[in-house]
């Protein structure tokens, strides 16, 4: 079998992240116990179910870092009904006996069993002929890895793995909500589409958002289009061509791609692949807002939770612009139980008295330029015409310091938005020897 050419970086980190045997060995060997035990104990019940591997340990593109698999439980003569209310019941008291055991939560309760190190989702699904319009999104799953195993050979699954470690180096791989990347069934249909990690890469390099990708020409481009107007990476799922198996990637996720891409065109580096990058930890310059909240959360999905913090963080970032104290970046982070901390670093703490007000054209209407003027006036400030045809005046500041910005959004937003009372406000100077903003890491060393 002739694989795509590779270059000696792309020898190297494949090498570094293809399993090893022993933990080939291991997960099938824990797959095997862990059909064992439902088969036995869901036969007893007199239920129709059958038991599939899925993911990547099913497809054959798992890397060196996951010792974990995907277990469906697919039953016939059900419906979604049960399947949201008794089987993750049925399951749980099928394993605990063997496993320890903890209920996660996505589209609806399934079980993971941890052993050894490693770990395996079981999760009950409807057993359909084809994916249904309104069905549970996980009915895809199974026709997804049959999908994938149909268009992989050894070759690609090495193509793959190293477009995983790419996106995992950048920082851009995994489609929940604190990432908004790229999933890993995605992964698979760029390889599949493309042929080769190369060549997507140099593809990538060009990509102008909205960008469009159909590995078997199924999809309606001008419905997709209209239909995920806000997507900027459109790739139709041959499962399923009315949907964008992309859908979850963000700008900014698909910008980095695409940055990278052209870096890693120019100097092919090890440090872009995962896991030989190294999280560059800068100095932010500047000041660091940080708002904590302290609360119960365990009881939530973690994709809540991560949703909570990421909104939370994004709010505060925009209020912060607005009032002119020139954020750079954000971030949102939590243990998924206890805590929830939003960040943002900002250029300036505190402001001049009064700013610079944009009003309307001069063309407008009489009514809204004439009460702009008044109002400027009033404070005892000049108006002007600006190059742009606008009416320019100026106007007290509402707030001057960054800290009160930030304690009144600790006590009277993020409660509601984060899901907790007890929410407080700090505020650092970001200087060598701060801790707090060295917590905010860089991408890479370009």
């Amino acid at each position: 079998m002739k694989c795509p050419p590779r270059s000696r970086v792309e020898e190297e980190v494949l090498a570094r992240i293809r399993p090893s045997r022993a933990q080939s060995r291991l997960l099938h060997a824990l797959y095997q116990w862990l059909r064992k035990v439902l088969e036995s104990c869901l036969s007893r019940r007199g239920l129709d179910f059958e038991i599939i591997p899925v993911g990547s340990y099913a497809k054959g593109t798992i890397t060196s870092d996951k010792w974990e698999l995907n277990v469906f439980v697919l039953f016939r003569g059900v419906d979604d009904s049960w399947i949201n209310s008794r089987a993750e019941p049925l399951l749980r008291s099928c394993l605990a006996r063997d496993f320890p055991v903890m209920v996660k939560y996505a589209q609806h309760p399934y079980v993971t069993v941890t052993i050894l190190g490693m770990e395996a989702d079981v999760v009950p699904a409807v057993k359909v002929d084809a994916p249904r319009r309104k069905g549970l999104g996980v009915e895809r799953t199974p026709f997804h890895t049959m999908y994938v195993l149909s268009k992989l050979d050894d070759c690609m699954r090495d193509e793959v793995r190293l477009l995983k470690a790419f996106l995992k180096g950048i920082g851009v791989y995994g489609a929940e909500t604190r990432v908004r990347g790229f999933s890993g069934y995605l992964t698979e249909l760029l390889i599949i589409h493309y042929g080769s990690f190369r060549r997507l890469i140099s593809e990538a390099r060009r990509w102008r958002p909205p960008v469009y990708i159909d590995p078997e020409g199924v999809g309606d481009k001008r419905l997709l289009l209209e239909k995920y107007r806000e997507s900027p990476l459109i790739v139709v799922d041959p499962v399923d061509p009315a949907r964008n198996a992309a859908a979850a990637v963000s700008l900014k996720s698909l910008s980095t791609f695409i940055l990278a891409s052209k870096l890693y065109s120019r100097n092919p580096s090890k440090e872009f692949f995962h896991p030989y990058s190294k999280p560059v930890v800068r100095r932010p310059y500047g000041h660091l807002v940080r708002v904590e909240c302290t609360g119960d959360y365990a009881g939530r999905s973690p994709e809540a939770v991560w949703g909570k913090a990421v909104r939370g963080a994004r709010e505060l970032y925009t209020i912060l612009e607005r009032s002119g104290f020139e954020p750079t970046i954000y971030r949102a982070e939590t243990d998924e139980a206890r805590w929830i901390t939003v960040e943002v670093v900002v250029l300036k703490r505190t402001l001049p008295p009064v700013e610079v007000a944009k009003g309307p054209p001069a063309w407008a209407g009489d009514e809204g330029i004439m009460r702009f003027i008044e109002r400027r006036l009033e404070e005892g400030y000049p108006v002007w015409v600006g190059d742009d045809g606008r009416i320019y005046g100026v106007r007290e500041r509402s707030a001057r310091r960054v800290d009160d910005i930030a304690y009144s959004w600790a006590i009277e937003r993020a409660p509601g938005l984060l899901g907790s009372s007890n929410c407080a406000a700090s505020i650092f100077e970001c200087r060598e020897g701060i801790e707090p903003c060295s917590s905010i890491p860089g991408w890479m060393t370009l």
